[in-house]
Formats: structure tokens, sequence, C-alpha cells
């Protein structure tokens, strides 16, 4: 983020400076100035989320609600089903979002992406699951090294007892994360389509 925002105080010289002799490509770059401050303003909401530790008000649903809103405006629409948020194991709850936050940032910034689809529904079989869908321009996951992106999405589904299944392709990335459900009244199970 240092170098981002060093960058933006330099565009902002650069605005300053060009005021007089190019009004136009003064706000052109104005504009693209504050679309990289509202990047970092999201990028520093995220940090925020991934170290708070007081799980009583860490809400799942309300967390996944209040990423995809960081988003409003940017072109990007990240739209949010969480009704089984509430069978997420405790453990399970930050290690979740961080796997989220961390996919909608890679398919807003690496894959641009312009829909990102989060969802966690239960899936008949005692599982809550975790699905975020893109529909970036993909990759070939055998064809890249797993950078630090990838490896601390394995390690945050690990940590809330599941594994991470990667799908991608030319159509997006799919990234869904199956977790044993929490202990608790009797729920309908929601049938999705995929």
């Amino acid at each position: 983020m240092g170098p981002s925002l060093a960058g933006v105080g330099f565009g902002l010289a650069a605005v300053d400076n060009l005021r007089a002799s190019d009004p136009a490509a003064a706000g052109a770059l104005a504009s693209r100035l504050a679309d990289d401050l509202r990047e970092q303003l999201g990028e520093v909401r995220r940090v925020a989320r991934s170290v708070r530790t007081d799980r009583a008000v860490f809400e799942l649903s309300v967390e996944l609600a209040e990423l995809a809103a960081d988003f409003a405006g940017s072109g990007v629409e990240v739209s949010v089903d969480a009704p089984a948020a509430w069978r997420v194991p405790v453990a399970a709850v930050r290690p979740l979002y961080l796997v989220a936050a961390e996919a909608v940032h890679n398919a807003v910034r690496h894959a641009r992406a312009t829909l990102v689809e989060i969802e966690l529904r239960e899936d008949g079989e005692g599982f809550v699951a975790l699905g975020v869908r893109d529909d970036g321009r993909g990759f070939d996951p055998d064809g890249v090294a797993a950078g630090v992106g990838l490896t601390t999405m394995r390690e945050h589904a690990i940590e809330a007892g599941g594994d991470l299944d990667l799908r991608s392709g030319p159509a997006g990335t799919t990234i869904l994360i199956r977790v044993p459900a929490s202990a608790g009244a009797a729920t309908t199970v929601l049938e999705t389509t995929t």
C-alpha cells in the first residue's frame, strides 16, 4: 500500500502542474488517482478486517455484505447470498471471510472481473459450502506458481477445517470450500444450481 499511496502523491503533484497547461489531462489523471485511492481504501478495510480477533462481533454475513459494499461504484458487481452463515462453526468464520476477501480481491485486480458472486449454503451432507465465482479472464491453475494469495487461501481453508477447490478457465474462476456445519437446529437445505 505504501508505494501505491506514494504514487498517488506524485500523481497529485502532476495534476497540480497540469491544471494550467492541460486541464483535460489534469482531470483524467485526477479521476484515475481517485480510482486508485478507492482501491487502496478497500485494501485498508480488507486488512483491518483480517486482523480483527474479537469473534463475538465478527458476523460472517455482515462482513461479507460490507466486503461487497466496498466495491460499490468500482465497475465490479459483488453479490452476496449467505443464508447458511449462521451454520458456520465459530472457528471457521474468520478464515472463510479471509478466503472470500482474497478471492474477490484477485478477481478485481488480476482477472478484471465485472461480476463476483459469493454464496454460503448448506449442501445437504452436513457441510456448509462457501463459493466465490467470477467472470474474469481466469488462469491455468497448473501453469502458475502458487503465489502468496493462493497459498494463504489454502492455509485459511485448512484453518477452517476444509479444503480449497479452485477451478479456473477462460469463463472465470470458482473457489469452493466445504466445512462441517455447526451443530444447531435443523434447517431447510437450499438447493443450488451450478
